[in-house]
């Protein structure tokens, strides 16, 4: 997804995890042995999955431009301090979400508490200054909010994916390896991963 897109469509209309990974639990199609990074990233994830086991999953994607205004790794670090600050009737009073919409996406008690995310980003040297793959747990973010803080923090990268699991995650070990498939054994070049401490 990219700017323009109506911020409601994005839970609405996520994907499937059980779709997700309906052949896609190999290795990447892959036979080789995974890294000692690739084993210590499967497990960091799964654990994470089984912790949040019945909470919804979204995959964030955030790239990178030429000229950037700060690294991709200090970007990320505020950008987290961002979404971590700001509050669902923020979001409204900002236009980032019509107050009707509050409560289809948050609880009542929860519109003036800071969002909840908890993530595990891998941090790639693909694009033109890096790539940030991320999945995590917490709060609805509206697309539309997300583009223009990145595209703040970056000084012009506007391009910003974000996808919801409409169904609960059942196969915490397939997924994981899909996970480490699409994020890290399929990247070429430099990959670092972190993750949150409520991870």
């Amino acid at each position: 997804m990219v700017v323009g897109d109506p911020p409601t469509s994005l839970d609405n209309g996520g994907q499937n995890c059980t779709q997700l990974v309906a052949g896609g639990g190999s290795r990447g199609g892959s036979r080789r042995e995974w890294s000692r990074q690739e084993r210590r990233a499967y497990q960091r994830i799964r654990s994470g999955l089984e912790k949040h086991r019945g909470e919804r999953l979204r995959f964030l994607t955030l790239t990178s431009v030429g000229g950037m205004r700060k690294p991709i790794s200090k970007a990320w670090h505020v950008f987290v301090g961002r979404v971590r600050r700001m509050t669902p009737m923020r979001l409204a009073k900002e236009g980032y979400m019509r107050p009707a919409e509050l409560l289809r996406y948050y609880r009542l008690e929860q519109l003036r508490k800071p969002l909840k995310f908890t993530y595990f980003k891998v941090r790639t040297t693909e694009g033109v200054a890096g790539v940030v793959h991320a999945i995590y747990f917490g709060d609805y973010l509206p697309q539309m909010w997300l583009s223009h803080v990145w595209e703040d923090l970056t000084g012009g990268a506007f391009v910003v994916d974000v996808r919801a699991c409409r169904d609960r995650v059942k196969d915490v070990g397939r997924l994981s390896r899909y996970i480490v498939a699409q994020y890290i054994t399929t990247q070429e070049g430099e990959k670092r991963f972190s993750w949150s401490r409520d991870w």
